[in-house]
């Protein structure tokens, strides 16, 4: 894809990816969808997964709830670095109570 490189591509989908896997490992339904798409001008990264409760209701921030935070929660750090290096918009959305959607734009 003309704009974003390859690497700024995959550590976003590495980072969202286990994030989601993580988040939907602690699920009753354990479920993960992706929806990634582009056209001449934008790429649209849609992940959305199940998890234990209402996360943004209790997490707004989206910070890490791991126990040792000093060395956790630069994931989600990384990946809203490059989609503003890369022009591009990230969005959390409640789907339902326990679905949450990660929305990605980077223009390309």
């Amino acid at each position: 894809l003309k704009g974003v490189s390859d690497y700024d591509i995959h550590i976003i989908l590495e980072n969202l990816l286990d994030n989601a896997i993580e988040a939907a490992l602690k699920a009753v339904n354990k479920r993960i969808s992706v929806d990634i798409y582009s056209d001449e001008q934008a790429m649209v990264i849609k992940i959305s997964n199940t998890t234990e409760e209402n996360v943004l209701k209790n997490n707004p921030e989206m910070n890490t709830t791991k126990k040792d935070n000093s060395y956790h929660g630069y994931g989600i750090r990384n990946v809203s670095e490059l989609v503003k290096k890369n022009n591009g918009t990230i969005e959390y959305i409640q789907l339902g109570v326990n679905i949450v959607q990660c929305r990605v734009l980077l223009m390309l």
